[in-house]
């Protein structure tokens, strides 16, 4: 749907190294508004070995008497330029194993199916790296002996 323009993002910051990028748990939530026949895109950081996910539902459309179709085309690209996912529906989602080296990931949002009607979107996307996750759960259970420790020395002196 017309991404000539939109091609992906593949060094915004090329004095920043892979280590001073982000490399934590993030995850975004947000509305965007698509007027007919308008097309959004967004970029997304993510490391080799992360899991990106990206769900969307529209929430409304206004002029639903004269919009021909209630469906969003979506399309996701790494930062090669190739297509890992799309998706033509009321609502859907993307995810996936990031397999390239760090970049960027563009997500493009369109009304094209309508020439009359905006649509109000409701995005959720981010990413998450397996081992984070492992390594946060083991400091907060490290965190959580500390702290029964504690209980249990005060209780001792009282």
């Amino acid at each position: 749907f017309g991404l000539s323009n939109s091609g992906a993002l593949k060094d915004p910051h090329p004095e920043l190294s892979d280590q001073e990028l982000f490399w934590t748990v993030d995850q975004y939530d947000f509305v965007i508004m698509l007027c007919a026949g308008d097309l959004q895109c967004f970029w997304h950081f993510a490391h080799y070995g992360e899991s990106f996910y990206l769900h969307f539902m529209k929430q409304w459309l206004s002029g639903d008497c004269v919009a021909l179709d209630r469906h969003l085309s979506v399309i996701v690209n790494a930062p090669s330029g190739l297509i890992i996912g799309t998706a033509d529906d009321e609502s859907a989602q993307i995810v996936f194993s990031v397999e390239e080296t760090a970049g960027f990931y563009q997500m493009c949002f369109s009304n094209f199916h309508n020439r009359f009607g905006i649509m109000q979107v409701f995005l959720n996307f981010g990413v998450y790296y397996e081992g984070q996750e492992k390594k946060k759960e083991e400091e907060d259970m490290k965190q959580i002996n500390i702290s029964l420790s504690f209980i249990v020395v005060i209780n001792n002196c009282i």
